[in-house]
């Protein structure tokens, strides 16, 4: 909490906006994800998923996020290591990545939850 008010206000209105925004990255996630999950490989769309789940890492624990945050952090890792190993997708690395994918949705959705 800070001692200012108007600067309070600002803060609140940034975290409002990033809260209002988060349905849409989650949406922007999962149709990224569904596509490098049909292509097998990260490619460009793979690439602008790892930016976005890169970005909610950062973001998540700014705005005092950290399940959001850590979860991020996982699914980012995973993407990284597989764009590092050339891109294409096998089958034990998607299943770890469905398994992150699934956690940072889940963490999407109870943020957007708990701050209704």
């Amino acid at each position: 909490m800070v001692n200012n008010p108007e600067l309070q206000a600002k803060l609140d209105a940034l975290l409002n906006n990033y809260r209002s925004q988060l349905p849409v990255r989650q949406e922007e996630i999962n149709r990224l994800w569904q596509s490098v999950c049909q292509q097998q490989t990260m490619g460009e769309e793979g690439k602008e998923l790892y930016r976005l789940v890169h970005s909610l890492t950062g973001s998540g624990a700014s705005f005092g996020f950290s399940a959001l945050s850590d979860a991020a952090s996982v699914f980012e890792l995973q993407l990284k290591a597989c764009c590092d190993d050339g891109l294409v997708i096998d089958t034990e690395r998607r299943q770890l990545m469905e398994k992150a994918h699934k956690s940072l949705d889940n963490a999407l959705s109870t943020t957007l939850m708990e701050n209704k």
